[in-house]
Protein backbone atom coordinates (compact mmCIF):
# COMPACT_ATOMS: atom_id res chain seq x y z
CA UNK A 1 0.00 0.00 0.00
CA UNK A 2 3.02 2.55 0.96
CA UNK A 3 4.84 1.08 -1.95
CA UNK A 4 1.96 2.08 -4.14
CA UNK A 5 1.16 5.54 -2.81
CA UNK A 6 4.92 5.99 -3.57
CA UNK A 7 5.03 4.95 -6.90
CA UNK A 8 2.51 7.33 -7.53
CA UNK A 9 3.91 10.03 -6.36
CA UNK A 10 7.13 9.66 -7.81
CA UNK A 11 5.00 9.51 -11.62
CA UNK A 12 3.20 12.98 -10.78
CA UNK A 13 6.55 14.78 -9.57
CA UNK A 14 7.99 13.42 -12.67
CA UNK A 15 4.77 14.51 -14.83
CA UNK A 16 5.14 17.97 -13.47
CA UNK A 17 9.05 17.79 -13.64
CA UNK A 18 8.64 16.69 -17.76
CA UNK A 19 5.47 19.20 -17.87
CA UNK A 20 7.53 22.34 -16.07
CA UNK A 21 10.37 21.95 -18.42
CA UNK A 22 7.98 21.99 -21.56
CA UNK A 23 6.53 24.96 -20.44
CA UNK A 24 9.58 26.48 -19.96
CA UNK A 25 10.76 25.70 -23.33
CA UNK A 26 7.42 26.79 -25.01
CA UNK A 27 7.64 30.09 -22.80
CA UNK A 28 11.33 30.92 -24.53
CA UNK A 29 10.20 30.05 -28.01
CA UNK A 30 7.41 31.91 -28.07
CA UNK A 31 9.05 35.02 -27.06
CA UNK A 32 11.59 34.12 -29.78
CA UNK A 33 9.28 34.22 -32.39
CA UNK A 34 7.60 37.28 -31.44
CA UNK A 35 10.44 39.05 -30.84
CA UNK A 36 13.19 38.05 -33.19
CA UNK A 37 10.24 36.55 -36.05
CA UNK A 38 7.63 38.89 -35.93
CA UNK A 39 9.67 41.99 -34.35
CA UNK A 40 7.12 42.20 -31.43
CA UNK A 41 8.69 44.62 -28.88
CA UNK A 42 10.00 42.09 -26.37
CA UNK A 43 7.51 42.96 -23.64
CA UNK A 44 4.72 42.37 -25.88
CA UNK A 45 6.62 39.14 -26.90
CA UNK A 46 6.93 37.98 -23.30
CA UNK A 47 3.57 39.15 -22.63
CA UNK A 48 2.30 36.99 -25.58
CA UNK A 49 4.71 34.04 -24.70
CA UNK A 50 3.81 34.30 -20.66
CA UNK A 51 0.00 33.98 -21.50
CA UNK A 52 0.12 31.39 -23.56
CA UNK A 53 2.18 29.29 -21.38
CA UNK A 54 0.25 29.83 -18.15
CA UNK A 55 -2.82 28.57 -20.05
CA UNK A 56 -1.32 25.37 -21.91
CA UNK A 57 0.12 24.86 -18.57
CA UNK A 58 -3.10 25.03 -16.90
CA UNK A 59 -4.27 22.40 -19.23
CA UNK A 60 -1.30 19.68 -18.84
CA UNK A 61 -0.84 20.33 -14.77
CA UNK A 62 -4.72 19.19 -14.81
CA UNK A 63 -5.21 16.14 -17.27
CA UNK A 64 -1.58 14.90 -17.24
CA UNK A 65 0.12 15.85 -14.39
CA UNK A 66 -2.56 15.67 -11.60
CA UNK A 67 -4.55 13.76 -13.72
CA UNK A 68 -7.97 15.71 -12.88
CA UNK A 69 -11.56 14.87 -13.96
CA UNK A 70 -13.17 17.95 -13.52
CA UNK A 71 -13.92 20.42 -16.19
CA UNK A 72 -11.64 22.89 -14.85
CA UNK A 73 -13.13 25.96 -15.10
CA UNK A 74 -13.41 26.21 -11.51
CA UNK A 75 -9.63 25.91 -11.17
CA UNK A 76 -8.25 28.47 -13.76
CA UNK A 77 -8.59 31.27 -11.95
CA UNK A 78 -6.42 30.23 -8.64
CA UNK A 79 -4.29 28.47 -11.16
CA UNK A 80 -3.17 31.61 -12.65
CA UNK A 81 -2.94 33.06 -9.60
CA UNK A 82 -0.77 30.60 -7.61
CA UNK A 83 1.87 31.20 -10.92
CA UNK A 84 1.57 34.94 -11.16
CA UNK A 85 2.36 34.79 -7.17
CA UNK A 86 5.00 32.59 -7.26
CA UNK A 87 6.54 34.03 -10.29
CA UNK A 88 6.33 37.66 -9.31
CA UNK A 89 6.25 37.92 -6.23
CA UNK A 90 8.12 34.48 -4.32
CA UNK A 91 10.52 34.35 -6.98
CA UNK A 92 11.36 38.26 -6.45
CA UNK A 93 11.61 38.02 -3.03
CA UNK A 94 13.84 35.09 -2.87
CA UNK A 95 16.16 36.40 -5.72
CA UNK A 96 16.26 39.57 -3.72
CA UNK A 97 17.40 37.82 -0.30
CA UNK A 98 19.87 35.76 -1.92
CA UNK A 99 21.47 38.26 -3.79
CA UNK A 100 21.72 40.66 -0.84
CA UNK A 101 22.32 37.91 1.25
CA UNK A 102 25.53 36.40 -1.34
CA UNK A 103 27.00 40.07 -1.91
CA UNK A 104 27.57 40.41 2.02
CA UNK A 105 28.91 36.56 2.31
CA UNK A 106 30.94 36.55 -0.65
CA UNK A 107 31.86 40.28 -2.43
CA UNK A 108 34.48 38.05 -4.06
CA UNK A 109 32.17 36.52 -6.13
CA UNK A 110 32.23 35.60 -10.00
CA UNK A 111 30.06 38.19 -11.62
CA UNK A 112 26.69 37.04 -12.54
CA UNK A 113 26.74 33.92 -10.76
CA UNK A 114 25.10 34.98 -7.59
CA UNK A 115 22.25 36.72 -9.74
CA UNK A 116 21.94 33.26 -12.06
CA UNK A 117 22.40 30.62 -8.74
CA UNK A 118 19.62 33.51 -7.23
CA UNK A 119 17.19 33.14 -10.42
CA UNK A 120 18.12 28.95 -9.94
CA UNK A 121 17.15 28.72 -6.24
CA UNK A 122 13.89 30.94 -6.67
CA UNK A 123 12.72 28.95 -9.53
CA UNK A 124 13.18 25.36 -7.47
CA UNK A 125 11.38 27.32 -4.57
CA UNK A 126 8.26 28.52 -6.95
CA UNK A 127 8.61 24.65 -8.21
CA UNK A 128 7.79 23.49 -4.83
CA UNK A 129 5.19 26.07 -3.93
CA UNK A 130 3.30 25.47 -7.98
CA UNK A 131 3.02 21.81 -7.21
CA UNK A 132 1.70 21.86 -3.64
CA UNK A 133 -0.65 24.71 -4.73
CA UNK A 134 -1.65 23.01 -7.82
CA UNK A 135 -2.18 19.64 -5.98
CA UNK A 136 -4.68 21.05 -3.93
CA UNK A 137 -6.65 22.55 -7.02
CA UNK A 138 -6.98 20.25 -9.19
CA UNK A 139 -8.01 17.76 -5.56
CA UNK A 140 -10.54 20.96 -4.97
CA UNK A 141 -11.88 21.27 -8.32
CA UNK A 142 -11.86 17.98 -9.91
CA UNK A 143 -10.69 14.24 -8.18
CA UNK A 144 -6.42 14.73 -8.56
CA UNK A 145 -5.24 11.14 -9.19
CA UNK A 146 -1.70 9.80 -9.57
Amino acid sequence: MIGERLLAARGVIARFLVTGGAMSALDLGLYSCGALLLHWHPILAHIVGTLITICVSFLLNRAFVFRSQGSGVGAFVPFVVVTLVTALVIQTLIITGVVHACGALFPDAPEGAVEVGAKVIAVGCAAVCNFVSYRVIFARFGSAGA
